[in-house]
């Protein structure tokens, strides 16, 4: 297999399932795909947000999408708490948390 078709077969996209105590549920959050993240640019920050989850909060049995765009204004409502928790942790599996340039670098290194 060349370079490029182990690229583009690679599963690269993290996922964990995580418990919301809160909502008593447990869902899957899935890292964004680089089309996904470049659908974002320019939104303002609730909208980023709310976007994330409905981007990257799955249903663990299904691996479907839990929210649509019309559920973002009752979203909106919801506690501020897991709708927080689960944008970090989706920006986080997606490269783009607090500590993703150090980490890139550590798992990047300068190549061998």
């Amino acid at each position: 297999m060349d370079i490029r078709q182990k690229i583009l077969q690679a599963d690269d996209l993290e996922e964990r399932t995580i418990n919301i105590p809160e909502w008593d549920v447990q869902v899957l959050v899935r890292a964004m795909t680089a089309e996904q993240r470049l659908s974002l640019v320019g939104l303002k920050d609730a909208e980023f947000q709310y976007n994330i989850i409905m981007l990257c909060v799955l249903d663990p049995k299904t691996g479907q999408a839990i929210f649509k765009k019309e559920d973002l204004p009752q979203l909106a409502l919801k506690a501020s708490k897991p709708i927080n928790d689960l944008t970090n942790i989706a920006l986080d599996l997606s490269g783009l948390g607090e500590d993703a340039l150090e980490e890139a670098e550590k798992n990047l290194g300068a190549g061998s």
